[in-house]
């Protein structure tokens, strides 16, 4: 639910910016760039995120994001002028950075088939950012584009509470020793994993993130019509 969540959240505005340019009097360019700084927090907030789940609480972590994005979400969808929409942007940004290395992290601990585990909650992931777009659809044809932030700011607020609930009442704990411990990899064989990897992650987050927020408006222009 939490990577679902933290995908669907960081999506819902590249839809949704198409309607904002009339809201807003602002050209689409520059409602657009409205979110890079939150995309920079989503990425650069790992580290601080990562560094305080390890020396406090996964729980409590994945607890702060539900709620954070929650608000954050709910700030955009009340926004009344472009400083409270570039804030509220910029905290679900800095809120959804908690997910990837708290939540995964827990997730390893917590299976037994780690590749397994991972693969479902990748699922998850992906089907947040499918459902988004057409979420944010549905919701301005049929309601308005607040609607669509309001409601899963509210959905995802009400999960934290719930975790919080869960945690206090010792359903749910953080887990430190893996289920499945493997032997350490040897250093050298570590480092070349790690520059693997990121070189990895940020050919796929700059493929991703420019895919996803430049379709929509992509379509709008006439593609959809080329195609058909």
């Amino acid at each position: 639910v939490a990577h679902l969540c933290t995908h669907a959240l960081t999506i819902l505005y590249a839809t949704a910016v198409l309607y904002l340019p009339q809201e807003f009097g602002l050209p689409y360019g520059e409602m657009l760039g409205l979110s890079s700084v939150g995309l920079i927090l989503f990425g650069v907030g790992s580290l601080p995120a990562g560094w305080i789940g390890d020396r406090w609480s996964q729980v409590g972590m994945i607890v702060i994001f539900f709620l954070g994005a929650g608000v954050s979400a709910i700030v955009i969808g009340t926004a009344k002028s472009v400083p409270a929409l570039f804030i509220g942007l910029s905290l679900v940004g800095l809120f959804a950075s908690i997910y990837h290395p708290i939540g995964i992290a827990w997730l390893v601990a917590c299976a037994r088939k780690q590749g397994m585990t991972l693969g479902i909650n990748a699922v998850f992931g992906g089907l947040g950012s499918a459902v988004a777009p057409v979420f944010v659809g549905i919701m301005v044809d049929h309601v308005s584009w607040r609607a669509a932030f309001v409601i899963p700011g509210v959905l995802a607020f009400a999960t934290g509470l719930g975790l919080l609930f869960a945690w206090w009442r010792g359903w749910v704990a953080d887990l430190r020793a893996d289920r499945a411990p493997a032997p350490p990899p040897d250093p050298s064989t570590y480092r070349r994993v790690f520059f693997v990897l990121i070189v990895t992650m940020a050919c796929n987050g700059l493929v991703y993130t420019g895919m996803l927020h430049t379709i929509p408006k992509v379509f709008e222009s006439g593609l959809g019509d080329a195609l058909s």
